[in-house]
């Protein structure tokens, strides 16, 4: 599973057949996605999309930046 990480934050991005996953290890960071999209299956900081799911990149892009800068 590749992590891509900078000096304040770090997320990965997991593969399985019927999903795949983007890990930041912070409820906080993903809060933005889950507030738009509650019922988008999640961890306590990972987001889990089926092929079916629909991805908003934009509030993926915003989740992907909290992460990487930390916040």
């Amino acid at each position: 599973m590749p992590i891509y990480s900078t000096s304040t934050g770090w997320i990965s991005i997991g593969n399985q057949k019927s999903y795949w996953s983007v890990y930041t290890c912070s409820e906080e960071k993903i809060s933005p996605y889950l507030k738009k999209y509650p019922q988008i299956k999640h961890g306590k900081g990972c987001l889990n999309f089926r092929k079916k799911d629909t991805v908003d990149l934009e509030l993926m892009k915003e989740v992907i930046q909290n992460a990487m800068e930390g916040k």
